[in-house]
């Protein structure tokens, strides 16, 4: 009897065991396709909202698709580690202006980035060496157009120009603005260099209504008509009846929403910024975060300083028919004050430079000019007033 070829059928059935695994290997490709993408976050758009949409199917809430006048947008970061997405703040025409935030795809440790007075239409992501940059872009509308560049891991503001786009140079890891006379090109090298130098100074903004101030680098307004009212209450306790007309302007100055912030931010070295109601000056502490100055105009003016601490408030008043009083009142508790000390001056007395001791907050110096006779360096102690 001849005997099988071993060889033969071992061959061919690997042959055959060959063609099973090639056709199985094909025919799971689209299986593992979708099983890969399923374990990618994604957004969605359904119902007025945006939605990241998890792996186990789970969705997650993130943003309104629509609010106040102006879509919003929401988008994954390149690793799609992380959601950015815009929110309206009240600001720029009609309300158009939006917060940048983002979020982890589960829609926690939700941080603001940047505050615009202008819609944001768009961002491009830029990296270079693990560092991460937005080109956020306002292609036009009642408030734009603008670009703005962002360091995403600093979360602070590099770079601004007046633009409506930017597009790629070919061959490049660079961009070239859009809409502009003069060339500028953003590259990463540049960006990364200047990421390292000083932050440079928030935008100054206000809300439609003209009533509270914020700061491009924080969600929460700094300050409003409400702390202007509330930081000199005290001083209409020292204005009679006849002259609190004045302290009033001021009222009806806030109430009307003619207030005027100035739009240069306080930098490093000056932290106080100017405001003005009814064209009355006032400045604001960046680092105390409080009113420390407001000048009410007219006649009979009136001129208050905070000291540095907020326990004592100097007014520096004229009533008819001109005499000047330098009046200091000390908090003894809440709302509660008393007269810690009233000095009067002559007519023709010129008082100036009038400023808190930041070393010790019982002195305020001052500057007296009566007649031709010039005194530079007043100086009042309180210790030494009776009380304190």
């Amino acid at each position: 009897m001849r005997q099988p070829d071993l060889h033969h059928f071992t061959i061919e059935q690997m042959r055959k065991d060959y063609l099973f695994l090639l056709v199985l290997f094909l025919l799971l490709i689209p299986l593992s396709n979708s099983i890969a993408e399923s374990e990618t976050p994604e957004i969605i758009l359904e119902n007025g909202f945006y939605y990241v949409v998890q792996p186990n199917g789970e969705k997650v809430a993130i943003v309104k698709e629509h609010e106040p006048w102006a879509p919003n947008k929401a988008e994954l970061s390149p690793d799609r580690q992380y959601v950015v997405y815009t929110t309206a703040n009240g600001l720029a025409f009609e309300c158009e202006g939006r917060d940048l935030f983002y979020c982890k795809t589960d829609g926690t440790e939700r941080t603001f980035l940047h505050k615009f007075d202008a819609h944001v239409d768009d961002w491009i992501w830029v990296t270079k060496d693990n560092r991460n940059f937005l080109i956020v872009i306002n292609k036009g509308s009642m408030s734009g157009p603008g670009i703005w560049v962002l360091d995403f891991d600093k979360k602070k503001l590099l770079l601004r120009f007046y633009g409506h786009a930017v597009e790629r140079i070919e061959g490049t890891d660079c961009y070239k603005l859009i809409g502009i006379r003069k060339e500028r090109k953003i590259c990463p090298d540049e960006l990364l260099r200047i990421s390292h130098e000083e932050t440079s100074k928030p935008q100054v903004f206000t809300d439609w209504s003209a009533t509270q101030v914020y700061l491009s680098t924080e969600r929460a307004p700094i300050l409003g008509y409400k702390e202007i009212l509330g930081a000199f209450a005290a001083a209409y306790q020292v204005l009679p009846t006849d002259q609190r007309i004045l302290y009033r302007e001021i009222l009806e100055g806030l109430a009307s929403g003619n207030v005027f912030f100035g739009a240069e931010a306080p930098s490093t070295k000056k932290n106080v910024f100017t405001f003005w109601v009814n064209s009355m000056p006032g400045s604001f502490n960046l680092q105390k975060r409080k009113v420390d100055f407001l000048d009410i105009g007219g006649e009979l003016s009136l001129k208050a300083f905070w000291s540095p601490l907020g326990r004592y408030l100097a007014v520096l008043k004229t009533e008819s028919p001109g005499i000047k009083k330098l009046i200091i009142l000390g908090m003894i508790g809440y709302g509660v004050w008393e007269n810690v000390l009233t000095k009067e001056f002559s007519a023709d007395a010129i008082i100036s430079n009038l400023e808190w001791s930041q070393e010790d907050e019982t002195k305020i110096y001052y500057s007296l000019k009566e007649g031709t006779v010039l005194k530079d360096s007043c100086v009042i102690d309180l210790t030494k007033s009776g009380k304190k």
